[in-house]
């Protein structure tokens, strides 16, 4: 085991292993976002797990491209709903929280 510093993650052995987690959990998003194509909500539902991993394990969205490519299309698909983006109480910051994630996830293809 290579070690360089006085911390749990400091060791070889652990960053091997923790990049093995984040390719799984990558590849489990990547999974979660092949799933049949939900409804509306069910799409913006699964968009917060993308964004939850974005936020809280963003190494985890460089093993997730697959889930990336969908949450793409999720969003064109909830941008032209515009029964469902109505039924918001505020259907322009919804709009803008879409553009937002939209964003980020471009962001993140680009760097794959």
């Amino acid at each position: 085991m290579g070690a360089w510093g006085h911390q749990p993650k400091d060791n070889d052995t652990s960053e091997d292993d923790f990049a093995n987690v984040a390719a799984a959990a990558g590849n489990a998003l990547d999974k979660f976002f092949r799933r049949s194509r939900p409804d509306a909500f069910e799409r913006w539902e699964r968009l917060g797990v993308l964004q939850l991993a974005m936020e809280g394990m963003p190494i985890v969205i460089a093993g997730a491209q697959d889930a990336c490519k969908v949450a793409r299309d999720d969003i064109e698909e909830l941008r032209k709903d515009k029964k469902w983006i109505a039924s918001w109480k505020e259907p322009a910051k919804v709009t803008a929280a879409l553009t937002a994630m939209a964003r980020k996830i471009d962001a993140a293809l680009e760097k794959m």
